[in-house]
């Protein structure tokens, strides 16, 4: 089996890593994606990295959905947020900024509770 591209190993544990498509920068807000597999087994972090990169792959491509729809989409989004009864609110008119903060929160959330955690 040959190398795989953005499984490293990092001292003794692997990790995924991916740059994010220049096209979709702006809209995740990182220029890299870095997750920790959480094993040494390098067949069990082959395994998570399958998973990892397929839901990754999935998000820039959601990404670059919503970037052809235009930004009435987000902004929709983040409306009927709004509108829902919810412990926390989001402004309704939510600048560059804010989006790519409240973005890049969901993704590490995301990445988060995909990624399995051993013990």
């Amino acid at each position: 089996m040959g190398k795989i591209i953005g499984l490293e190993k990092r001292g003794d544990v692997w990790r995924y890593r991916r740059w994010v498509p220049t096209d979709v920068r702006h809209i995740i807000g990182k220029d890299e994606l870095v997750k920790s597999l959480y094993t040494k087994d390098y067949r069990t972090a082959v395994e998570r990295y399958k998973t990892v990169s397929i839901k990754i792959e999935a998000m820039f491509d959601d990404a670059r959905q919503r970037r052809l729809n235009g930004r009435s989409e987000w902004s929709k989004l983040l409306q009927e947020s709004v509108t829902r009864p919810s412990s926390f609110k989001v402004p309704p008119h939510i600048g560059d900024d804010g989006l790519r903060a409240l973005i890049k929160t969901v993704v590490e959330e995301v990445l988060e509770k995909q990624s399995p955690h051993i013990g």
